[in-house]
This record gives C-alpha cells, structure tokens and sequence, in this order.
C-alpha cells in the first residue's frame, strides 16, 4: 500500500458502498490524542497500540465479528 497509510485506507473503506459497514480494527503504534481522534474521523471502529497484548486482540476480533453476524 505504498503511500498510504491505515487511516488513509479506513476512509477509502467507508466511502466504498459495499464495504461500508465492515468493522474496522486498527492495529498501530500511532498513540497520540490526535491519532484516536484521526482514526475515529477515518471510520475506524476499534483501535489497538503496539506493543499489544494477544488475548486482548483475540477478544476485540472476536467481539466485532460477533457483531457483525448479528451478535449482541
């Protein structure tokens, strides 16, 4: 993806009709106040720094495709 970046590709995401309501999960080492502020204006639906703990990303996918089947 070169020349873009994670947030650049959430905005092209929600702008494509058909992919519009697919969670997005960001993993990054962007951590700044304005990088969560950057990625909620993008579209993003979750958002996970680096250095990240496993079974807390385990958890959010699972969360977010439970979602997405209809889930609670």
């Amino acid at each position: 993806m070169r020349g873009l970046d994670g947030f650049e590709i959430c905005r092209r995401l929600r702008l494509d009709p058909t992919q519009a309501g697919v969670p997005i999960l960001l993993l990054t080492a962007r951590k700044t106040e304005a990088d969560v502020l950057e990625a909620k204006a993008a579209g993003v639906d979750d958002f996970i720094v680096k250095p990240f703990d496993a079974a807390q990303l385990a958890g959010r996918v699972r969360h977010w495709l439970s979602r997405s089947a209809g889930g609670p």
